[in-house]
């Protein structure tokens, strides 16, 4: 005899390969069935199969099994009987694989339909920076040459301290790779002592994804570069607000 945990997880190994094969199925039926068929199991259909073949009625089963509406209920009886079909498991055993999938994605649903739309905000500036890093090509290294040759004339160096932060050769490559990512080579600087999550799009959140750090430095390497004639500091509507806000572009020279 397995333990119930035993039996979910042979249950969920199953159906989760069975159901990815039976996708194509959820055309044959209304759009809700596929949602409805995880979402809870249907205890008339167990009545109807338990009578039908003499066994007996799961008395403690109907409180949280209630279909939603009829239509759901003739819809999901045809899929059911696929999904038994095509697994060639017991139904009993696709039944409670259901309660199992059904159970994990309406947690899964609750999370996201709770999620507060500044999280959503983030979470899709996020995928966007990280689409841009899958397909941001590197400065050449002739350029970086160029770019440490005309900081050195300006600052001494290209590692110092200025203005409360580290200036540093992988923060001089970071700015500048964003700003040339651009179409315009143009980005609003929007700085803020601030974490990432909590920071405007533009060149001071970029630099906090890109090094993982939440430490404000856009303004600061923006006005470095500057001194050394690599960009210029502008002024451009911001998309968020309809002010003029600050930003950074980078010189046609030092773009590739």
């Amino acid at each position: 005899m397995h333990s119930p945990f035993v039996t979910a997880a042979s249950i969920i190994m199953n159906l989760s390969a069975m159901l990815v094969n039976l996708l194509p199925l959820q055309s044959s039926y209304p759009h809700s069935t596929f949602t409805y068929g995880v979402l809870f199991s249907i205890p008339s259909l167990i009545r109807m199969s338990g009578q039908s073949s003499g066994g007996k009625k799961d008395v403690g089963s109907s409180k949280r099994t209630q279909p939603r509406s009829w239509s759901n209920f003739e819809a999901y009886i045809p899929f059911f009987r696929d999904v038994v079909a095509y697994s060639g498991l017991d139904w009993r055993t696709v039944d409670r694989g259901l309660w199992v999938l059904g159970g994990r994605l309406n947690t899964t649903m609750k999370k996201q339909n709770t999620a507060k739309p500044e999280e959503a905000e983030v979470s899709a500036l996020d995928l966007n920076q990280q689409q841009r890093e899958s397909c941001f090509t590197q400065i050449p290294s002739e350029l970086m040459d160029k770019v440490y040759l005309a900081i050195r004339k300006q600052w001494g160096s290209i590692s110092f301290r200025h203005r409360g932060i580290e200036v540093s050769p992988r923060l001089i490559k970071t700015a500048i790779e964003l700003l040339n990512e651009e179409p315009a080579k143009v980005l609003p600087q929007n700085c803020r002592n601030d974490v990432r999550e909590r920071t405007p799009d533009g060149l001071d959140r970029r630099i906090k994804v890109r090094l993982n750090s939440d430490l404000r430095t856009a303004n600061i390497i923006s006005d470095v570069l500057k001194d050394a004639s690599i960009v210029e500091i502008i002024q451009i509507e911001s998309a968020r607000t309809g002010r003029m806000v600050k930003a950074t572009r980078l010189f046609e020279e030092y773009c590739w």
